[in-house]
């Protein structure tokens, strides 16, 4: 999901000149998968993970196997760069 959001938003930041990937755009796509995600917890613990960007509404339900790959995503943020 950091990926793909760093994807998405890599030319806000600007690709290199020869569009490879570069750590920078990287660091600033986990940062902002970390702070949606954290954003997005709920109080039990479990995360709001989509967001519809055109009605700006949360979808209904929940998902097991998302709620994994959302907790999931977090580790190997948190792992990549350890923060309280």
């Amino acid at each position: 999901m950091c990926l793909i959001l760093g994807v998405l938003l890599a030319p806000s930041f600007g690709w290199a000149e020869d569009n490879q990937l570069t750590r920078e755009i990287l660091d600033e796509s986990l940062q902002l998968g970390r702070q949606f995600l954290l954003n997005r917890q709920r109080p039990e613990g479990n995360f709001e993970y989509e967001y519809d960007l055109i009605t700006g509404e949360i979808p209904h339900g929940d998902n097991q196997v998302r709620q994994s790959g959302a907790l999931w995503a977090m580790a190997l943020i948190h792992l990549d760069d350890p923060r309280p």
